[in-house]
């Protein structure tokens, strides 16, 4: 239970609160269901997040010195969380927006 915890740390419903026990599930979940909040001010840009992602979430953008997301692509394996080693991303559950019925 404490390796969940600690992997889902990085773990933040919208609101910017760290999401109840409930809501994190279980594991990694379909694409666009997740969203990312990257600290841009923190980041040393090392590289780290896009050698991590298996699923192309971040791309370095050398011309400006920064990491572009992709965030419909994240799929909440929490990888780059876990790596990161100044702790400049977190990622988040995305609520559904489902039409409601006519």
């Amino acid at each position: 239970m404490k390796e969940k915890q600690e992997k889902l740390k990085g773990f933040h419903d919208l609101s910017g609160n760290p999401s109840s026990q409930s809501s994190k599930g279980t594991g990694p979940s379909k694409a666009g269901a997740f969203g990312i909040h990257h600290k841009a001010f923190i980041c040393t840009v090392c590289g780290t997040c896009l050698s991590t992602c298996k699923k192309g979430v971040f791309r370095k953008l050398a011309s400006v010195r920064s990491i572009a997301i992709t965030a419909e692509r994240c799929i909440g394996c929490f990888n780059c969380v876990e790596k990161c080693p100044v702790k400049a991303i977190s990622v988040y559950r995305v609520k559904s927006q489902s039409m409601p019925p006519r």
